[in-house]
């Protein structure tokens, strides 16, 4: 509704004109007043009206011609028809013609605005029944906890995209995700928490998602997304990128930072035969291939060829490798049992960083270190699990110290350390029942026991100490030092090392020690290496031999490049977005797009002329390599290329962009 309202005049008599506009722009109506029909429709196109006053007799033509052009274009403008030739009969038709009112000349100035007013208030109700009507259609649609589309939509959708599919033959892919162990969430977080995550995660997949893409929630937390024109090759790169972005994500309502993962299932039309033609054929086999994926482990990818191999495979192998199959799979089963447990019992460690700050990220952070001295003791894979669950469990019996004394600022009393000392008995007791973590309740009940024996809670000593709690305590304490606490800064990693050298042979064991400066050591080396990799030089490669591509990449990456590969050259211009590169390299023959394409699409649309570019190609044809140059490349270079020439060529064109820039 237009505020104030404008309101079109359209009459012959310019007098009328004059003094209609005069009385209505009193009234706080913005008024524009023509003298024909010809004038009158340039009007209506150009510029919105909430009402048009209408001679119903013109030079041009009947009123009702205007009439007939604003009821069929311009359904939002409501006219009124006025006449000094009134009839019952030209009234009635003029009403049936859509006319809001009808009035005769002379006009009654009170009547008019009174038909004004009426048309205004019409007008109101009719934009807030549209509205109506448009919030009705969005949520028929849409769900409403995470405003993605609903199960109904999307098999609406689905069907008419695999109808699509299959009359002209076009590629389509189904992706079913449902969310690790969310149940986990719900049962230590709540269900406002766990709803507010699945917001935040729709979210996500919008973001991720492109916007052909259709992303619906299925139901609890499993959800859907249709990828039309979109072959399987295409669908496995998209979720393996889903599955990176998920796990880098920090999910974090109300300050909880929590991580997910999630099981995917495929299935595309064409490639996954007769059973993928329909929208029901589609998500049955996507359905069927999450949960293969979560059988599997959950936090991966499946399609549903892997589902049919599985028995494929079974049929091949007969009676006794069946056997073997089914308990691996009965395995499997009681593993996700045991995860689904220990999901919930890491989620509810992760509760205490609400009233603690030595738990949540430092918890993780130890994971890193604990697995690394793990390793190199040469410790065996189940040891070394043991150890990283214990460090995300470790102060898991913190729960049971009062907030007063888990958040004073000063230092403790002697009452007060007493109660904390408790934490690790109470973390024990919590586990205790759960029969498959007893490994870890040693290493938690005597993680803050000390090498010379004046640790809690029982004053071991030495070799006495469990060898995953002497790792345990190690860990904690630098991961103490290298954190901000409210009475002090962080410790720089120096100096840190430092303090736990002052304490080998007291508070640690002087073997750990030894190991841990050493692994600490390489740590930081590398952290270097990858800041100097940062400052390494951006390639990309784009060619859809991915041999070739490896092979490229390989070489300037030796010679001190950041080598990125793209072996879809359909997705040029987002991943020169996203990576930025100092020089691109691309090959000139490539069925889905070719590199003379690429570089006339850049050249077209002024992107990217800066960044240097080589085209390789195994055909020397004089025509490509004339356009290939006028479309703005450095180099026209003959396949195989040498190594020593390819980074020849490379820093040249580097080093020229460098000094121009």
């Amino acid at each position: 509704m237009l505020n104030p309202a404008n309101i079109l005049i359209v009459d012959d008599n310019r007098k009328m004109l004059e003094t209609l506009g005069d009385i209505l722009a009193e009234e706080g109506y913005t008024i524009t007043g023509v003298e024909n029909i010809a004038c009158g429709k340039e009007e209506i196109e150009k510029k919105i009206y909430n009402i048009a006053l209408i001679d119903l007799k013109l030079p041009d033509g009947s009123g009702l011609e205007l009439l007939r052009e604003i009821h069929n274009n311009h359904k939002e403008t409501l006219a009124i028809i006025f006449t000094g030739y009134a009839s019952v009969q030209s009234s009635i038709h003029a009403l049936n013609k859509g006319a809001f009112a009808y009035i005769q000349k002379p006009l009654n100035i009170d009547e008019l605005k009174i038909a004004v007013k009426n048309a205004l208030e019409m007008q109101k109700l009719i934009f807030a029944n549209k509205r109506l009507v448009d919030e009705l259609k969005e949520l028929s649609i849409k769900d409403d906890q995470t405003k993605l589309y609903n199960y109904r939509y999307l098999m609406e959708r689905l069907a008419a995209e695999a109808n699509r599919a299959r009359r002209y033959g076009t590629p389509l892919s189904v992706l079913m995700l449902d969310i690790d162990y969310f149940k986990s969430i719900n049962d230590v977080y709540g269900h406002f928490c766990g709803d507010n995550i699945l917001k935040e995660f729709a979210q996500c997949l919008k973001d991720i998602a492109r916007t052909v893409d259709i992303v619906a929630r299925y139901g609890g937390e499993e959800f859907v997304i249709v990828l039309p024109d979109t072959p399987k090759e295409g669908v496995v790169i998209f979720a393996e990128r889903l599955l990176d972005a998920i796990g880098k994500h920090l999910f974090d309502p109300e300050g909880k930072k929590i991580r997910l993962s999630v099981s995917i299932g495929i299935a595309s039309f064409q490639e996954d035969g007769s059973d993928a033609k329909t929208a029901s054929g589609l998500i049955n086999l996507a359905d069927k291939a999450l949960l293969h994926a979560k059988e599997m482990g959950g936090n991966k990818l499946c399609t549903s060829k892997d589902v049919g191999k599985d028995i494929a495979d079974m049929v091949e192998k007969g009676e006794k490798e069946n056997v073997v199959e089914l308990r691996k799979k009965l395995s499997r089963m009681a593993d996700r049992v045991a995860r689904n447990l220990l999901e919930s019992v890491y989620a509810f460690s992760k509760n205490i960083k609400a009233r603690d700050f030595n738990t949540g990220e430092h918890s993780e952070k130890m994971v890193s270190i604990v697995t690394r001295i793990g390793e190199e003791l040469k410790l065996s894979s189940a040891a070394i699990k043991i150890l990283g669950q214990a460090a995300i469990l470790h102060d898991l019996g913190k729960v049971g110290i009062p907030d007063e004394i888990l958040h004073k600022k000063g230092k403790l009393s002697n009452a007060e350390y007493e109660i904390i000392k408790r934490h690790t008995q109470i973390g024990a007791e919590i586990l205790r029942p759960i029969h498959f973590l007893d490994a870890l309740i040693p290493v938690i009940l005597y993680h803050h026991e000390r090498f010379d024996g004046l640790g809690y809670p029982d004053g071991l000593k030495g070799k006495d100490i469990p060898l995953g709690a002497r790792i345990v305590a190690l860990a904690d304490v630098y991961e103490v030092l290298v954190s901000d606490r409210p009475y002090r800064k962080a410790y720089s990693e120096k100096d840190a090392l430092d303090i736990i050298r002052k304490g080998s042979g007291t508070q640690f064991d002087p073997e750990i020690v030894d190991v841990f400066i050493a692994v600490m050591q390489a740590r930081m080396d590398n952290g270097l290496k990858r800041e100097a990799i940062k400052r390494m030089k951006k390639i990309l490669i784009i060619d859809d031999d991915k041999n070739n591509l490896i092979t490229t990449r390989d070489i300037l990456h030796n010679a001190g490049f950041d080598s990125s590969i793209l072996s879809d050259p359909m997705k040029a211009e987002e991943f020169i977005e996203e990576k930025s590169p100092d020089l691109i390299i691309m090959d000139l023959l490539m069925p889905r797009r070719s590199g003379l394409k690429i570089l006339e699409d850049f050249k077209n649309n002024n992107i990217y002329q800066d960044i240097p570019k080589i085209i390789l190609t195994a055909m020397d044809n004089s025509n490509d390599k004339k356009t290939a140059y006028e479309y703005g490349v450095k180099d026209y270079a003959i396949k195989p290329l040498e190594p020593e020439e390819l980074i020849a060529k490379t820093k040249y064109f580097i080093a020229e962009r460098s000094c121009c820039q």
